[in-house]
């Protein structure tokens, strides 16, 4: 599986001055989930995505995020 650049997420977290345990907590998610997604390892579903746009505003694009995936993946957004 290829993996997708983490940065957008992690940079944003810690732009909101967040740690893995709060925006986990913040989503209802492990600190494991929020680290796979931040390694690239996993990544998050539509419900988790709407909530990341939410908790990171203002500095999480979703938009760019979901551009990033599409071409990591290879594929067209």
């Amino acid at each position: 599986m290829d993996t997708v650049q983490p940065s957008l997420i992690c940079v944003a977290r810690l732009k909101k001055g967040l740690t893995q345990r709060q925006l986990g907590e913040r989503l209802g998610v492990t600190v494991a989930s929020v680290s796979g997604w931040e390694r690239g390892e996993s990544l998050p579903d539509s419900r988790k995505l709407a909530g990341l746009n939410a908790a990171l505003r203002p500095h999480f694009k979703l938009n760019a995020y979901l551009q990033q995936i599409a071409t990591e993946s290879g594929q067209a957004a």
